[in-house]
């Protein structure tokens, strides 16, 4: 298996994982497999004890992820080391969602292993699994001005720490959905964007590219922006031809222009602006089924 299918392998495991779906990541490790948790105390050695200890939990709760990126570096012709940071979502049953930041490394390797055609082949294995929590700094206080109105959070938001809380209960829409769409970069690196982090995107490059304009940073993506209008249909609404934007970071509408919460002031064509102040006034985030 080449490198990028083992970047692409990884991205898919821990996905699937956050979907519930556990059997990918079982399938990948190897028998003594080493695995580190966020937490002092969570380390586990062997795939059979990982497994007994996953499905001993009565309950998994639900998740969804975003912005997903990729690093990684061969060791040898046999071993990948691969770094997978992103945003994970858990959802409560009172309408809560706590965000956290993660990184996940993953040592791939290589061991001849016997199949079940009775042949002796090299499989890649994972030998070690290390998971954590990113901590940033705090940003500094603002010299004057009220921050709360500065910020680029939308109101769903209880902080802008790396571990943000998400009250959805308090917005009057409980249990929301967020969607996740995987788009590239120009520089081979796979996003996963979740639409609870995108605030806007634009059109670039005569409406071949785009970018995505996120919390925590902007993206360059090779795909055009009718692929992310598509991808985030009904959580982002198409205000001009060139952007998108999602009604949870819209912070005012006037004639012809919008302000996001990030203070991006985006214009409205004269003959849509009707419509869409229509659709914006009329959007409701989707509600899981």
């Amino acid at each position: 298996m080449k490198r990028q299918e083992l970047i692409q392998r990884s991205i898919s495991i821990i996905t699937e994982y956050y979907k519930n779906n556990l059997e990918p990541f079982f399938d990948c490790l190897a028998e003594d497999v080493l695995w580190f948790g966020p937490r002092k105390d969570q380390i586990l050695r062997g795939r059979e004890t990982i497994i007994r200890t996953w499905r001993s939990v009565d309950q998994h709760p639900t998740f969804s992820m975003g912005n997903i990126t990729e690093h990684s570096v061969s060791i040898g012709t046999n071993v990948l080391e691969v770094m997978l940071e992103y945003d994970v979502y858990t959802y409560f049953e009172n309408g809560e969602v706590d965000r956290h930041h993660q990184r996940l490394h993953m040592s791939w390797g290589y061991r001849r292993e016997q199949t079940d055609s009775g042949n002796r082949e090299l499989i890649p294995r994972v030998y070690m699994i290390h998971i954590s929590n990113i901590i940033e700094e705090e940003p500094a206080a603002p010299e004057s001005g009220n921050a709360q109105n500065r910020s680029a959070l939308p109101k769903v938001y209880a902080g802008s720490s790396s571990e943000s809380h998400i009250d959805a209960a308090g917005t009057g829409y409980s249990g929301l959905s967020f969607r996740s769409v995987m788009g590239k970069g120009d520089n081979i690196i796979t996003y996963i964007f979740n639409s609870a982090t995108v605030l806007w995107i634009e059109s670039t490059d005569n409406g071949r590219h785009s970018l995505i304009h996120a919390l925590d940073g902007t993206y360059k993506s090779i795909e055009p922006l009718r692929y992310y209008e598509s991808g985030f249909s009904g959580s982002l609404l198409r205000a001009h031809v060139s952007y998108l934007v999602n009604p949870l970071y819209v912070r005012s509408l006037k004639r012809f222009e919008i302000t996001m919460t990030d203070g991006t002031i985006l214009p409205v064509p004269e003959k849509k602006y009707t419509a869409f102040r229509d659709r914006l006034l009329n959007w409701k985030p989707e509600v899981p089924r």
